[in-house]
């Protein structure tokens, strides 16, 4: 299931109020939100005795743990922002949607990552104004570790054909990596007989992009919801219109301690 974070949380604040079967309690430190997953997961006896994950919405320094033999990192780079079309008189054209973050993931020991290492949670790709391409998301990581790529941002309409979509992040650094979904293409032509379309965000491993649609006039695409989702197209019929926004990146990090 989605975990569905405040958008503005208070440090010390806690996710879910109420519980969630499946989900543990986590808690807002100022920059991650932080949970020991013995709660829901058994620990057998042995060297490995606490499992705590840590979910990064901003960049920030990753400090280990007292006691880490290894980290799981997961990485998810910043979706792509869509294009703003710009279409001339009697013409219904929507643009390109912004291609979503890839996704990398990387086992590292307590050796390799040391004392601490950078963390940076990719920004979103912007939307195109009118006439513009999309902004391609920032790429998401743990110092050189583990890297993932932003998606691209959409292409802006001709004024008389549609826009180009994105390409998604391409695959970056880790053990796993792939790259990132593309975005659609827009779709139109003369506004007589066809009604512009925007085309679709890019989904990441998360979904959360945006939709594309279709209209007669001159809208604004919808922005992504997920993380390092797309943006999607917007549609211009005898005018202009902005491209929708891609989502943030992501980081994870799963600690496995002896203490």
């Amino acid at each position: 299931m989605a975990i569905d974070f405040p958008a503005s949380p208070s440090v010390g604040q806690k996710y879910p109020v109420s519980p969630i079967a499946g989900v543990p309690t986590y808690t807002w430190d100022g920059e991650k939100w932080t949970t020991n997953v013995n709660a829901i997961v058994p620990i057998l006896p042995g060297t490995i005795k606490v499992i705590k994950r840590s979910i990064w919405l901003v960049s920030g320094t990753y400090i280990p743990s007292a006691g880490l033999v290894y980290a799981d990192f997961e990485c998810v780079g910043a979706g792509g922002g869509a294009g703003g079309p710009n279409v001339a008189g009697g013409f219904s054209c929507g643009s390109g949607g912004g291609g979503s973050g890839a996704y990398s993931r990387k086992l590292c020991t307590a050796a390799q990552i040391g004392a601490s290492q950078p963390v940076t949670v990719g920004a979103q790709g912007s939307g195109g104004g009118g006439g513009g391409d999309g902004i391609t998301g920032g790429a998401s990581s743990v110092g050189s570790l583990c890297i993932a790529y932003g998606g691209g941002g959409g292409g802006t309409t001709s004024p008389y054909y549609p826009g180009n979509g994105a390409n998604g992040g391409q695959a970056g650094v880790g053990d796993i990596c792939s790259t990132g979904m593309p975005g659609h293409p827009g779709a139109g032509g003369n506004a007589s007989y066809i009604l512009g379309t925007g085309g679709n965000g890019g989904s990441s491993i998360f979904g959360g992009s945006a939709p594309g649609f279709f209209s007669g006039g001159s809208v604004n695409g919808y922005n992504a919801t997920g993380w390092g989702g797309g943006g999607g197209g917007g549609v211009g019929t005898a005018g202009a219109a902005g491209g929708g926004w891609g989502a943030q990146g992501v980081v994870y990090i799963t600690e496995y301690c002896t203490q």
